[in-house]
């Protein structure tokens, strides 16, 4: 991500809007009294809005980029996040996280890769308040979970209207009518595990998330396609 190649591909009016903003920020309510910090955060979510800048980025991206350490990427993105981010923002991030990004372990491991050092906070947050902590595999960018607390960050995800919709649309598939939410996830979680065993790591992400994906967007009529036949 070269900086001055994509602001080539800005328009003057945007790049003149956000300037013109920046600008008004740096001197209100005088010239000197933002911090270093804050006009570094401003400036980030400026290149964001007219889309140098992704939402997301990589943090490769930004050291790349702004020729920063690891660390202050991270610690910049987490700080740009915090200003602009909500819970039901963070829960969109999370669903799609659950959707896509999941690899099985020996059957009895989940791992997610996360981006977002903010996300990541968020996700710990979840699971201590569940006492559902990981197995000690926080990395910068990935997290490997026991299905148990995989399932934990499911169910904060949606309401138990949804939870029994949902539980509701796998019993019309062939699961047992007497089993909870968590543990009608947990079956499905293990027999994924036996249908990507042996596959590459693509053929593991495209069967999770044809599979996971309906079940985390609440999708009943998708369900029930995708998990007819699947007992």
């Amino acid at each position: 991500m070269d900086i001055a190649e994509k602001l080539q591909t800005v328009s003057e009016h945007e790049k003149a809007e956000a300037f013109d903003d920046l600008i008004k920020k740096c001197i209100s309510p005088a010239l000197g009294t933002m911090s270093k910090r804050e006009f570094e955060i401003l400036l980030i979510l400026k290149l964001q809005e007219i889309k140098v800048i992704e939402k997301n980025p990589e943090i490769y991206d930004m050291v790349s980029s702004f020729k920063i350490t690891r660390s202050k990427a991270r610690s910049l993105l987490y700080d740009v996040k915090m200003r602009t981010e909500d819970e039901e923002t963070l829960q969109i991030e999370l669903i799609e996280l659950l959707s896509t990004l999941v690899f099985i372990k020996d059957g009895d491991k989940i791992m997610l890769e996360v981006t977002s050092p903010y996300l990541i906070d968020y996700i710990k947050s979840i699971l201590k308040k569940q006492k559902q902590i990981s197995d000690g595999s926080f990395s910068p960018e990935n997290i490997r979970l026991s299905v148990d607390a995989y399932i934990t960050l499911v169910e904060s995800c949606m309401s138990l209207d949804k939870q029994k919709a949902i539980k509701k649309a796998l019993q019309k598939c062939g699961f047992e009518n007497n089993l909870s939410f968590r543990s009608v996830i947990k079956t499905v979680l293990s027999e994924i595990g036996k249908i990507t065993y042996g596959k590459t790591v693509e053929g593991v992400v495209q069967s999770l998330e044809l599979y996971i994906r309906p079940i985390l967007q609440a999708n009943v009529n998708e369900i029930e396609k995708v998990y007819q036949g699947f007992l």
